[in-house]
């Protein structure tokens, strides 16, 4: 199931893009499988390093913007995670939708 729905959020991020006329690849990249272990700081880490590693070459990083906190008083803790999250990044817009797709780069 969790590969069929990885396969659902590609191909809508492949026909958005082609509506679009963007000529892009979209690459699918695993995490580690002890991801959801991992204290919340570090899936930031972990996620930027991942994207990092995979985005050399690329114009424009599209990814998936975290939910804000729904209590204002943990928006200073939600601004640390998204610099996490994009430090030392290619150009990138965090975007936010329905479904969670993390990454789509050009």
């Amino acid at each position: 199931k969790q590969w069929y729905q990885r396969r659902v959020a590609i191909t809508a991020g492949e026909g958005i893009l082609k509506i679009l006329r963007i000529e892009a690849h979209v690459q699918t990249v695993i995490q580690p499988e002890d991801y959801e272990t991992l204290p919340e700081v570090q899936k930031y880490q972990s996620l930027n390093q991942t994207v990092r590693e995979n985005s050399q070459n690329t114009v424009v990083t599209f990814m998936y913007l975290p939910r804000p906190p729904q209590s204002e008083d943990r928006n200073l803790d939600y601004l640390e995670k998204l610099t996490i999250l994009s430090e030392d990044l290619p150009p990138t817009l965090l975007v936010s939708g329905l479904s969670k797709v993390t990454t789509t780069e050009l």
